[in-house]
């Protein structure tokens, strides 16, 4: 879904994934690409602060997730 444009749907499959498997951090990073994506910044943090807690994220996926909070952290300082 994420791959083929459908957002929703998408975020959908992320939330039950992480209730499902809370402690996997790719449904974590994956759930925060979609709250970005549908500019739910305050919920991209939080889920991407949850990935870096957890296992089977690997090191570039743990450096992408640190460079989108320096982002969103950025855009939230803009908007103050």
């Amino acid at each position: 879904a994420q791959k083929a444009d459908q957002d929703a749907m998408a975020l959908e499959s992320y939330q039950r994934l992480t209730s499902i498997e809370p402690d996997n951090g790719r449904w974590w990073l994956g759930l925060g690409i979609q709250q970005e994506r549908t500019s739910d910044l305050k919920g991209a943090k939080e889920s991407y602060t949850k990935a870096l807690t957890m296992v089977g994220l690997s090191s570039q996926s743990q450096n992408f997730i640190r460079k989108r909070l320096i982002v969103l952290n950025n855009l939230e300082q803009g908007d103050k």
